[in-house]
């Protein structure tokens, strides 16, 4: 169910962003369902939007796991 939630919440957050600007999503998670498929899912229905980076951490003794993609709005769009 926090995938849909997550993807719900880009959606909505995507709306707010100015064209040029950047849209950021990071989770707390390692789930694949809550991370790559969401930034997937979200690159395939938004192509005005190019992604400029996504990174994964894992859990390990310095901290938890932790994702981010970040994507720049075309300024036609």
């Amino acid at each position: 169910n926090l995938a849909g939630v997550q993807a719900g919440l880009l959606r909505d957050a995507a709306d707010r962003v100015a064209p040029g600007g950047t849209l950021a999503y990071a989770t707390c998670s390692i789930l694949a369902e809550e991370n790559a498929a969401t930034a997937a899912r979200f690159a395939a229905n938004h192509e005005r939007w190019t992604e400029t980076a996504r990174h994964a951490w894992w859990p390990g003794p310095d901290g938890d796991g932790f994702f981010l993609a970040t994507w720049r709005k075309d300024v036609a769009g």
